[in-house]
């Protein structure tokens, strides 16, 4: 916080010490309708004669007497531009001529801000190419004068980078081309405001233009990877390991199945957790390897009964076996059990949906909706005791991730939640296809991948479902980042569940993969139970409350 503050300062500090710049070369290059300032030469020969000293010293004396003869002509120029001074405002073509003298005096990061004004910035800044320049600054370490550059042009426009993230500006004067040359600065800042105090509001730049449909291919692809070191950790209230006893790997002595992707459900009696558990390794979401002899990827299930204190009760295998089910074995996977186990609770039962790599003839892998028996048999499993393989719109793709959740009398599920919002009837009798509500959003949502949830959430007096939904970013090494954010719907036009309010993205412990599959109310404190997996070798519990959640949600942000 402090630390922040005073950064801001500086960074604001140094604005304005250019700002001073601009005048006594604007003096000298223009004329002025009294026409007499007989000092003005003068004192722009000293400022002249400082900047030279300061951008191309070598000894430490110059240094001294050039920011010696800086600081008196600086503190003149402030002078002019305060209110009742000489009034002048530098605009596009006088930067262009400061940076012009600046490049003359042979320091390389200021013929850098040369070019960067007088070949790419001059005039409008609606109609510059603005990339090379400021990746050339970036590349120089000169990224807070970049996003100076950028905000001070921008200015003569009649906007600031500040207004136009926190979507307070009036853009709609603005033409498409201008939206577009907008959008470009935009994503310059999304990379040099990192570096800069100004880190929030790049993050906000950033998440503008992911949920921009205009922004596509190279540049989207840039954001989607650049964005993830913007997110913050979640400020949980609490967490802590969630502990069971795995089995060894069959085959593999010295070696333990290992937690990962835990689901959640409260109960009149505490809690019930789904804890997967997998046989395999990987690096970064990458070069997967089992650690059976056979090579097979294997997933077991088991379920954890714990109190109001989340003390554990009891502990047991979901077992498959003796479900009736038609078994396709895939050409495409070599996978058993099933994967990413969401709970839900509907009609006394407890039922969950998961991902099948055995159930479609096409080899893709396939959604299905499990009910678990109320007790453990003699051998201390809870068995299966229904299985539905679920369809989708399309037979020819693989389905995963659906969020299922209860009305009281029908079960549904969210099928997706972009680039289009969809939830369908879940069907326990033949599993088909039913969607009843459908709204694609004019933002760009094809990120959204579903998480956890959905769980009712009353915001300001409106009654919606809260979600948490997972993005993916591709590392530079071909691995991959997991992020999420809590997504809120509510009924919109025509009834249609309609994504209203997003959180930014966060991460969990550390930036990874991680990967939440449940969620739910806390029986003793206003908070939401999150259940993740960590790099598959972890399962975490994670409890946020309700108001941070209230505080993090916030329109999706957008610029038109």
């Amino acid at each position: 916080g402090e630390s922040a503050r005073e950064s801001q300062e500086v960074f604001l500090l140094e604005k304005r010490c250019w700002q001073w710049c601009f005048s006594p070369f604007r003096f000298v290059l223009e004329s002025t309708p009294s026409g007499k300032r007989p000092l003005q030469p003068f004192l722009s020969l000293c400022f002249c004669f400082g900047v030279c000293f300061c951008l191309g010293a070598s000894m430490e004396r110059k240094v001294v007497v050039g920011l010696f003869v800086l600081i008196v002509a600086a503190a003149w120029a402030q002078q002019c531009t305060t209110p009742g001074g000489c009034g002048l405002n530098p605009n596009a073509d006088t930067l262009t001529s400061v940076f012009q003298g600046l490049g003359g005096t042979g320091s390389p990061g200021a013929k850098l801000v040369a070019e960067v004004v007088a070949r790419d910035l001059q005039g409008s800044v609606f109609g510059g190419k603005t990339h090379e320049a400021m990746m050339a600054l970036r590349s120089h370490n000169m990224a807070t004068l970049a996003v100076w550059v950028m905000d001070t042009l921008l200015e003569q426009e009649g906007y600031h980078l500040e207004d136009i993230v926190t979507m307070r500006a009036n853009l709609s004067v603005l033409t498409s081309e201008q939206l577009l040359a907008l959008k470009n600065i935009l994503f310059e800042f999304s990379i040099s405001g990192f570096y800069t105090p100004y880190r929030n509001l790049a993050f906000r730049a950033c998440e503008i233009l992911l949920f921009d449909r205009v922004v596509e291919g190279a540049a989207k692809s840039y954001v989607s990877g650049n964005v993830v070191f913007y997110a913050p950790q979640l400020a949980a209230d609490r967490s802590f390991a969630i502990s069971s006893p795995m089995p060894p790997i069959e085959g593999a002595p010295g070696l333990n199945y290992r937690p990962s992707n835990p689901s959640i459900l409260a109960t009149p009696d505490g809690y019930i957790v789904l804890l997967r558990a997998v046989n395999y390794r990987h690096t970064h979401a990458k070069d997967f390897v089992s650690d059976s002899p056979d090579g097979v990827f294997r997933s077991r299930y088991f379920a954890l009964l714990a109190d109001h204190n989340f003390g554990i009760r009891g502990r047991h295998e979901v077992s498959l076996r003796h479900v009736r089910r038609a078994v396709l074995p895939s050409t495409r996977f070599r996978n058993e059990g099933v994967e990413d186990a969401r709970l839900v609770a509907h009609g006394g039962r407890v039922w969950f949906t998961a991902s099948a790599y055995d159930q479609s003839a096409l080899s893709r892998i396939r959604m299905v909706l499990c009910q678990l028996a109320t007790s453990p048999d003699a051998a201390g499993d809870l068995r299966v005791t229904s299985w539905t393989a679920l369809t989708g719109p399309n037979a020819d793709v693989d389905e995963k991730n659906w969020l299922p959740f209860s009305d009281g009398t029908t079960l549904h599920a969210f099928y997706s939640l972009g680039p289009e919002t969809i939830a369908t009837r879940l069907h326990p009798a033949d599993g088909h296809w039913d969607p009843f509500s459908r709204h694609r959003s004019p933002l760009d949502l094809s990120r959204f991948r579903g998480s956890a949830g959905p769980l009712p959430h009353t915001v300001r007096g409106v009654a919606g479902l809260l979600t948490v939904v997972h993005e993916v970013s591709l590392r530079q090494d071909g691995g991959r980042y997991y992020v999420h954010r809590f997504v809120w719907l509510a009924p919109g036009r025509n009834a249609a569940w309609t994504v209203q309010l997003a959180s930014h993205m966060f991460y969990l412990d550390h930036l990874g993969v991680e990967y939440v599959a449940g969620m739910a109310p806390a029986h003793d404190a206003p908070q939401v139970l999150l259940t993740a997996g960590l790099e598959d070798t972890e399962a975490r519990m994670y409890a946020v409350s309700l108001t941070t959640i209230d505080e993090m949600l916030r329109p999706l942000p957008t610029i038109g």
